[in-house]
Order: C-alpha cells, then sequence, then structure tokens
C-alpha cells in the first residue's frame, strides 16, 4: 500500500508527504515500510499524540498530503482535528484497514476528498466482471448495500472455496495449507488471484480511491 502511495500521489502534484503514524507495533511497522516505499524522499516524520500538538507540527511540514498510520478510531480522530485547522487544504491518505464505515460514522460528509489504498476494484464501479458478480450476490441475497469490507469478504471466500476445492480428499486446515503452499489461481475474469508456491501473497493489485460525500470510493 505504501508503494502505491509513492508511486500514485506525484502524479497528481502531491510531491511532499509527512508520515504521521501511531507510537504502538501497527504503526511502527506501518512508518518502517513507508520508510522504505518513500526512500529518498525524506517525508516528515511526525507521531501522532496530543491532537492539536500533531495538527500543529504537521501545519509546520507543510506536506502536499498526509500519509496516516493508524487504524481504529484514531484515524478520524486526526483527520477530523486537521481538517478543523487546514480546511480544504487538508489532504490526507488512509491505509485500506481503515476504509468504510470508519471513517465515514464520524466524519459523515466531511469523508469527501480524503484518499484511501485500494486492494480490490471500487465495488461501485460495474465495469469490472469481478464486481458486477458480487453486485448481483447482493442483489440475490436481499439487494444490501455495496461496501469495502463485503466485497474483499467475497473475493476471501471464493479464494477461500477455490483453496478448499483443491485439497481434495483432506479438507482439514493442514491440507488447505498443504494446497495453498502448492499454489493456487483464482480467475475472476478481470481480477486474479495468483498465490505462487510457497509464497503468501495472492494479489499486489494497489490503486487510490478517493471518498465523496456519500461514503462512497472513486478509484
Amino acid at each position: 500500500e505504501f508503494e502505491g502511495f509513492a508511486r500514485i500521489l506525484p502524479t497528481i502534484g502531491m510531491d511532499k508527504v509527512a508520515l504521521v503514524y501511531q507510537d504502538n507495533p501497527f504503526g511502527r511497522a506501518g512508518l518502517d515500510s513507508a520508510r522504505k516505499a518513500f526512500a529518498g524522499r525524506q517525508p516528515a516524520e511526525i507521531q501522532l499524540g496530543e491532537l492539536p500538538d500533531t495538527v500543529a507540527q504537521v501545519q509546520r511540514a507543510q506536506p502536499h498530503a498526509v500519509v496516516l498510520i493508524a487504524a481504529g478510531q484514531a484515524a478520524p480522530a486526526f483527520i477530523a482535528a486537521y481538517q478543523g485547522a487546514a480546511g480544504p487544504g487538508a489532504r490526507v491518505a488512509v491505509l485500506n484497514v481503515v476504509g468504510g464505515r470508519v471513517l465515514t460514522d464520524r466524519l459523515q460528509h466531511k469523508v469527501a476528498g480524503i484518499m484511501t489504498s485500494m486492494l480490490y476494484p471500487s465495488p461501485w464501479n460495474g465495469a469490472r466482471r469481478v464486481v458486477r458478480d458480487y453486485q448481483a450476490s447482493l442483489a440475490r441475497a436481499g439487494g444490501a448495500s455495496p461496501s469495502l469490507l463485503s466485497l474483499e469478504g467475497c473475493i476471501n471466500l471464493r479464494f477461500a472455496v477455490e483453496a478448499l476445492r483443491a485439497a481434495g480428499d483432506d479438507p482439514s486446515a493442514a491440507g488447505v495449507r498443504k494446497a495453498l503452499e502448492r499454489g493456487l489461481s483464482l480467475d475472476l475474469g478481470d481480477f486474479t488471484l495468483a498465490l505462487p508456491p510457497g509464497r503468501q501473497v495472492a494479489s499486489r493489485y494497489t490503486s487510490l480511491g478517493i471518498y465523496r460525500s456519500n461514503g462512497r470510493v472513486m478509484e
């Protein structure tokens, strides 16, 4: 995700970045990854502490965008404080794990303009077959609203079913693990999960999404 931010943000004029991180295992691990992704660009590094102090440090750094390395309620709390101080100039990019109702419930229409890492296509954009299949499944199940989380769950479940099939006569945890270690691919039309033998990452899909005021994400 950080590699995606480092690749995409400069293409939209956001060369100067501040990394705002939580001082916990999640934040520190994320900061290490972000440093590698932004190597050579010298982003400002700001620990997320008391919100007025953190926001003041960010404003002094004058970044084009903040890459926020935080999860849970700390993320919308910082964004709300930063928006209050910086107004329309508050450009924030969040990790995929922060998306959806974590942001929209707290920020409401002010979620508009927040950037997010996309590990899957937008669940509202039916241009891809994998999304059309997902939307059709929602309609058959009673018409639930699309969401980032449920699309991710749908794709992961389809991959899990494929792993069970590959395990054959041994659908135990050990059998499924062996099937995954042998390598597994799932072609969903225009979105493919391909797990090479001995690897643990089946997709390197990343793109940049931008929230609209209604909570939907435009990819």
